[in-house]
């Protein structure tokens, strides 16, 4: 997962040192992008270890950043 050391919150100058699900949403779909890119460059190198890393960080979003409510279903708000 990413940490984000000065997390702006409200605007009221306020900084939060955490692991953030915007950051972390943004990382994933930025590792998407690039791992196509690297797909379509034929450079199938680049492209699993961008696959490998985002799986990682789906993983955290998915543990860590998510809950269950009413029937059990998991409910998470992120690019996947």
């Amino acid at each position: 997962m990413i940490f984000n050391p000065a997390l702006e919150h409200s605007r009221d100058y306020r900084y939060w040192a955490d692991y953030d699900l915007i950051s972390n949403t943004f990382a994933e779909e930025s590792l998407r992008l690039m791992a196509d890119a690297a797909l379509r460059a034929n450079d199938s190198t680049s492209q699993r270890t961008f696959v490998e890393y985002r799986h990682k960080i789906q993983a955290g979003l998915n543990t860590s950043l998510s809950y269950v409510v009413g029937d059990g279903a998991s409910h998470t708000f992120h690019a996947s």
